[in-house]
């Protein structure tokens, strides 16, 4: 399909093919907060247990980070996210199907197991098909790809439930997927041909050693699982249900309001990489956006009086503000050799699925918990008070983060030396 010659237009392309398959896992990955009502209906289940069966998507998609990693070294994007994206599909036609809850359980974690290579594939074709300088950018692109994911995840999704039912959505995202494995096989080239040498033996357990005795790493995506925890249990679980139980919105309502997370996350994306390049440091976006964060979430949670319009507008801003902890990334793949990177990659992503898998279920018990009794329809209801109590944990969360980034180092300059480990200092602006 592609001569010899290497362009920038094919990388671009390859590129697109990849963010493709991302943006469909996000549509997934979201898709039990517009059904929420329809599960818990279908399998009789609380609160806890919806955050849980949510969950066991995040559960696989962290475990399987680091063979993500050491897959992506050995196996290069092409030949993985084509088994992937079949993996995928494989689920969603499972889940679809499932009579139980243990059935339904089982499905998330292949759908899980099959979206855990989305991204960092992404990331690691352009480590290979564009300039170095371009990666922050490009990893903001390919983050704003999946929020778009997100958005279609919401509204669209919202109205298809409404209209056809949960059971037949998740097998148009079967087929899907099997459409996407196709085009991924056939288009995507895991390197330029100009690049193309002789194989170099990589030491899986040395990378894989490299990379967790790394304090400074370690460090790094902690930090990312406690940013991206909030996006993950608002805006894929009990975003939705919040708005509907508080506001009174329809469904499809409180999907629309909060797709502008995503749309904030599509804008803030790309907006990060601009500004680490802008600064010079990764550190200053990252602040920025960590203290964004928690300002405009706190108003959310403790001033529920909002319009529709004031809504919108702070979900937006929302997704604008915590998007900017994305240049994380940039920062564990500056710590390590490129052999390392996939790995490297893998375990930062990995640490932001288990911080949306950990908080999700955690709300459900604390809605649970405060439960007053109420049932309309079959289905619980909670509580604004309840709401408020359970999604306190956020901000918190948010401060913790604030504290977390005070102790990472970053050499965004230049190329870093692997497992560098600066003793902490001062989180002054001379030393982000």
């Amino acid at each position: 399909m592609f001569n010899n010659k290497t362009s920038p237009l094919k990388g671009w392309l390859i590129w697109s093919c990849a963010v493709l398959f991302y943006f469909y896992e996000f549509m997934i990955q979201v898709s039990p907060g517009v059904m929420s009502k329809d599960l818990m209906k279908t399998f009789d289940i609380s609160a806890l247990s919806l955050g849980n069966l949510s969950a066991y998507y995040f559960y696989s998609y962290a475990a399987m980070q680091l063979v993500v990693g050491l897959a992506l070294d050995r196996m290069g994007p092409r030949k993985l996210i084509t088994i992937s994206s079949v993996v995928c599909a494989l689920g969603c036609f499972l889940f679809g199907s499932a009579e139980t809850l243990q059935q339904a359980e089982i499905s998330r974690l292949i759908i899980g197991i099959g979206s855990a290579c989305a991204v960092v594939s992404a990331f690691k074709l352009a480590t290979k098909w564009f300039d170095k300088k371009l990666f922050g950018i490009v990893t903001g692109l390919t983050v704003a790809v999946g929020m778009m994911g997100a958005v279609f995840g919401e509204v669209p999704l919202a109205w298809l439930v409404e209209n056809i039912g949960w059971r037949q959505v998740m097998s148009i995202f079967a087929i899907t997927g099997i459409i996407i494995s196709v085009l991924v096989y056939t288009v995507i080239r895991d390197t330029p041909e100009s690049e193309v040498k002789s194989p170099q033996k990589t030491d899986l357990r040395q990378s894989l050693k490299n990379v967790l005795s790394c304090k400074q790493t370690w460090l790094t995506a902690v930090y990312g699982g406690l940013m991206f925890a909030p996006t993950t249990a608002l805006g894929s679980l009990w975003g939705v249900s919040w708005m509907s139980n508080y506001y009174g919105f329809e469904r499809a309502e409180s999907a629309h309001i909060i797709s502008f997370l995503f749309f904030g996350w599509a804008f803030g994306s790309p907006l990060s990489g601009i500004l680490t390049n802008y600064f010079g440091r990764c550190k200053v976006t990252m602040l920025y956006g960590s203290l964004s964060t928690f300002v405009i979430l706190t108003g959310l949670i403790f001033c529920q009086t909002w319009s529709t319009l004031t809504l919108m507008s702070l979900w937006f801003l929302f997704g604008l503000a915590s998007s900017g902890f994305l240049p994380f990334m940039t920062i564990i793949k500056g710590l390590h050799p490129k052999n390392d990177t996939g790995v490297a990659m893998g375990f930062g992503n990995a640490m932001n699925m288990v911080g949306g898998a950990l908080l999700q279920p955690l709300i459900g018990f604390i809605l649970d918990y405060t439960w007053s009794g109420e049932i309309s329809d079959g289905v619980r209801v909670y509580s604004s008070k309840s709401y408020q109590l359970s999604l306190m944990i956020i901000p918190a969360l948010i401060l913790v983060s604030i504290y977390v980034l005070y102790r990472i180092k970053e050499n965004f300059s230049s190329e870093s030396t692997p497992n560098v480990e600066p003793d902490p200092g001062q989180f002054a602006v001379r030393s982000i």
